[in-house]
């Protein structure tokens, strides 16, 4: 996809957004359900923003400039560390840690903060170009 191709698509940045979303809502049904529960989380590469970001999105985004790459680049670590207190909040929801489920939360809430902006970022950039 070059970068008119995305920019042409206003949505295509938002739907990266709403995938993110939609795992945050599931991991924190999960976590709120206090029964068992059979989702168990899955990885930054697996989740579908991860499989974007470590599929197709690399070759998505060379097209744009250097600060929209740039903007790319950044979603990685805070996308990765959001995964990982999402393990450790799940972990904590089972072993009845409530202080370690609230962290881990509050965690995932301020990097799911990070990674809406830059995808909001990402999107506005596109409709400039």
């Amino acid at each position: 996809m070059h970068a008119h191709t995305i920019a042409q698509h206003t949505p295509f940045f938002f739907q990266r957004l709403n995938d993110h979303v939609q795992y945050l809502r599931k991991l924190q049904a999960a976590i709120e359900r206090k029964e068992e529960s059979n989702f168990c989380g899955i990885d930054s590469q697996n989740c579908r923003l991860g499989q974007w970001l470590y599929g197709t999105g690399p070759e998505e985004v060379q097209h744009l400039d250097a600060e929209s790459r740039e903007l790319f680049a950044k979603l990685f670590k805070p996308h990765e560390a959001f995964h990982l207190a999402g393990q450790r909040a799940l972990q904590a929801q089972q072993a009845g840690d409530e202080e370690a489920v609230r962290q881990a939360l509050g965690e995932m809430t301020q990097l799911s903060a990070v990674l809406v902006d830059l995808l909001i970022e990402l999107d506005r950039r596109c409709e400039h170009l």
